[in-house]
């Protein structure tokens, strides 16, 4: 479960991002925009129950219409996103995990 919390009044945002349990994840791109991998719905999640998809996911928008910018096929065990500001200018990655092969 992914809840958004403001430091500054020490409480849950009302209308903020709020997501219900789901094996994935998010990471702030901006104040107003989250990179988003998590199984929510149908077609969203791998064999395994993990995020197939990542996406843009805008205050406001419904989680599961927001833009995909990564995706994996279900066979994948997940896909993650990252943003790396380390780099001198921002960069978005994305990773997908695959069974190993034996």
């Amino acid at each position: 479960m992914h809840r958004e919390f403001d430091l500054g009044s020490l409480s849950f945002v009302a209308d903020g991002f709020n997501l219900p349990e789901a094996k994935g994840g998010i990471e702030w791109l901006d104040p107003d925009t989250l990179l988003l991998s998590s199984a929510l719905g149908d077609g969203t999640a791998t064999r395994s129950g993990y995020a197939r998809t990542v996406r843009l996911w805008k205050r406001g928008a419904d989680p599961l219409t927001s833009a995909v910018i990564f995706e994996a096929d279900s066979e994948s065990l997940g896909v993650s996103g990252h943003l790396d500001r380390t780099a001198g200018s921002e960069r978005l990655w994305s990773s997908r995990r695959r069974p190993s092969s034996k």
